[in-house]
């Protein structure tokens, strides 16, 4: 039996995620284990949809289990929230871990995440925080200027979770399989649809303004 983990929000679950999970069924994966936020989301506000309505959704479109993140894991940064949900997918024993990516480039985003856990990523970072640089900017400038990339490669959502996942997995010595899958249609926050495919903040945005049409036509019919 081949088991994939996903981490996830599902804030709320669109059409973006069913394929995910799609492309791990077309690729030999026949159980899904999500560890999925609660009620209570990253970025400190209350889910659209309650914890039980966002899992079944899951479930009726192809997840095999879903897990509880725990407050207050799901309020913590990027980091805090992907440890939690990469130690809850190890210990549940899964094959592989799969997440969305802008760059589904695997080898840079490991080679970063190396970077990132380096005494050498530390005094780069210290350098900048001492020009009285705010962290986030000299995190990027230290992450840019060691692999000559430009901001947009390693700003992007997907990828700035992506790393921190991988991070997680090397501390553990987990040696689990990573699937990146790139990411199709809108960006992060992007409130206008693409190819077909709306970002969570858009729909989350069609429903504040009533705007329920809109919003119907970027999730799952199930």
């Amino acid at each position: 039996m081949n088991v994939n983990g996903i981490v996830a929000e599902y804030n709320p679950f669109h059409k973006g995620h069913a394929y995910q999970i799609e492309c791990l069924k077309d690729m030999g994966y026949d159980k899904i284990a999500v560890a999925m936020s609660g009620s209570c989301v990253q970025r400190g506000e209350i889910a659209l949809l309650d914890k039980f309505c966002r899992a079944k959704y899951a479930l009726d479109c192809g997840a095999s289990l879903v897990c509880e993140i725990p407050f207050p894991y799901t309020s913590f940064s990027a980091e805090g929230f992907a440890k939690c949900g990469v130690h809850i997918l190890k210990n549940l024993g899964v094959d592989a871990l799969c997440f969305g990516s802008e760059s589904a480039n695997l080898e840079l985003l490991h080679s970063i995440a190396e970077y990132l856990l380096s005494d050498e990523y530390e005094t780069s970072v210290k350098k900048h925080l001492a020009q009285n640089t705010p962290f986030a900017t000299a995190r990027e400038k230290a992450i840019t200027e060691k692999f000559a990339l430009t901001k947009d490669v390693i700003c992007a959502s997907n990828d700035i979770l992506a790393l921190e996942y991988i991070k997680e997995c090397i501390r553990l010595n987990w040696d689990v399989q990573l699937i990146p899958i790139k990411r199709k249609g809108a960006d992060y926050n992007d409130l206008s649809a693409k190819d077909g495919f709306a970002s969570a903040s858009g729909i989350r945005n069609a429903v504040k303004e009533y705007r329920f049409e809109s919003a119907v036509d970027f999730v799952p019919q199930t």
